[in-house]
């Protein structure tokens, strides 16, 4: 036997081997891969065809569990409408042409709802602004068939005159009203002697006094009591000001202040739940006045290595997953190398990246929605990452406290997209999807090329922190 007869013998082999065994597309198409290097070796041309079947409906199979899904958790028209497009595409392949009738039916019916509790809120809006009014009329009558709506159009009718009535009464009541402060203030100008350059000597001494002599009065307070060596004291005045002069310089350099931080920060960290500070980046979109501290969320403490997983309190920046657009993942995407490396130099000096640990990081198919049916990703090795899906919901399990509010630096750099919604490591319902946190604690999947919200999480070693000179 010739050596390209033995090569495609052993193609054959691992492939039929390898197609008996397969449970997922990825098998199924090395499988095929190999078959097609068998050529004509015994009956490989059938056990192709057969695998490529295999394959075709293991992707049909995949896709029709994913519209599923979107259609189970479908909460509005938008949602209902996604998914009769995904049935749509699958033909007649099992009951989609059912559920995407389902799914139009459910879109009409979430369509309908949408505008009668738009309707109702209108209605009930407080206040006599007769266009709510009007409003609430114009949406009932979109609906007049659905739930109570022709009773709540007559109200509206009812309820539009009321407020007509009470409108007119209050714009009275304004005119005398202002009929009488303009009395009152024509005759405090008779009384008074009060210029332009007073009025406006007034307001810069009130200006002066909020931004200026109250900060100062502090600042100075602050330094006599850190001369003093009353550092706990002077750390929590200066904290007050933290934009005011050069008073970040002073808590970033002062031996006795960071001491206070480092031990403020060690008793925190050590408590799950605590929020601390660790690292600078900009956040209020005022570069002149320099970085703002970190706010860190402890997620979770291992007394056993004594180390602290933090996660970032607000969503710091808004940028895409990936900069290239297909199908990509957290190994290779360049939200990752940002992260390891502007990000990492940016937020912390030398002493606090030297605590921050280069974590192991697993990205099997585990740590994704198992509803996605997501392949196994390569373990990663990174001091800077975003949680995976299994973690975030192990970590925070609760919807509401998955919320999480970007910073103002963060919402400039939207162009278009959610600083809201932040992305997960995990992928989503397809290759050039990730996974992503909604503004309402829920997770789901968001193309890799839009911007999305980044909310940072790293593993730091208390001991090592707490082992390190607090100058350095």
């Amino acid at each position: 036997m010739d050596n390209n007869s033995t090569l495609r013998q052993k193609a054959y082999e691992e492939g039929r081997s390898l197609m008996e065994s397969a449970l997922c597309e990825h098998e199924l198409e090395d499988a095929a891969s190999l078959l097609e290097k068998a050529g004509d070796w015994e009956d490989a041309g059938e056990l192709l065809e057969e695998c490529r079947e295999r394959l075709s409906q293991m992707r049909l199979e995949s896709k029709y569990r994913a519209a599923c899904v979107m259609l189970k958790d479908a909460r509005s028209e938008n949602g209902c409408l996604m998914a009769k497009k995904l049935l749509e595409e699958l033909g007649d392949y099992l009951d989609a042409p059912e559920k995407a009738k389902e799914c139009a039916v459910r879109a009409e019916a979430c369509r309908k709802e949408e505008i009668y509790q738009d309707a109702v809120k209108h209605m009930n809006r407080p206040g006599d602004d007769v266009a709510d009014i009007d409003t609430a009329m114009d949406l009932f009558a979109q609906v007049p068939d659905y739930r109570d709506s022709a009773e709540l159009l007559e109200r509206c009718r009812g309820l539009r005159e009321e407020t007509r009535i009470r409108a007119a009464e209050h714009q009275e009541k304004e005119r005398k009203r202002r009929e009488k402060r303009n009395r009152q203030l024509r005759n405090l100008k008779r009384a008074c002697i009060i210029t332009p350059v007073a009025l406006l000597l007034i307001a810069g001494m009130i200006l002066l006094h909020i931004f200026y002599l109250i900060p100062e009065k502090k600042y100075r307070n602050a330094a006599g009591l850190l001369a003093e060596g009353k550092y706990e004291a002077a750390y929590d005045v200066y904290a007050q000001i933290p934009g005011y002069r050069d008073v970040r310089t002073i808590l970033r350099t002062d031996e006795g202040l960071l001491q206070v931080w480092q031990n403020r920060f060690l008793i925190g960290a050590r408590e799950p739940g605590s929020i601390v500070t660790f690292g600078t980046f900009e956040q209020d979109y005022k570069p002149a006045n320099g970085p703002e501290d970190i706010e860190w969320t402890v997620l979770s403490y291992d007394a056993e290595k004594d180390r602290a997983l933090l996660y970032s309190r607000y969503v710091l920046d808004c940028r895409r997953f990936n900069d290239l657009p297909g199908d990509t993942d957290w190994e290779k995407c360049s939200l990752r190398v940002w992260m390891n490396g502007d990000f990492l130099a940016q937020a912390f000096d030398d002493r606090l990246r030297g605590v921050i640990l280069l974590t192991e990081l697993d990205n099997s198919a585990a740590q994704s929605n198992s509803q996605y049916g997501s392949a196994d990703g390569n373990n990663t090795q990174d001091y800077v990452f975003l949680l995976s899906y299994a973690e975030l919901m192990d970590l925070i399990p609760r919807a509401e406290d998955r919320v999480c509010e970007p910073t103002l630096y963060a919402r400039e750099h939207e162009v278009g997209g959610h600083s809201d919604l932040y992305f997960l490591r995990s992928p989503g319902f397809f290759g050039d999807y990730a996974g992503l946190a909604f503004s309402d604690g829920m997770s789901t999947g968001a193309e890799t090329g839009g911007r999305r919200g980044v909310r940072p999480a790293i593993w730091v070693d208390l001991k090592a922190l707490e082992s390190t000179p607090a100058e350095e």
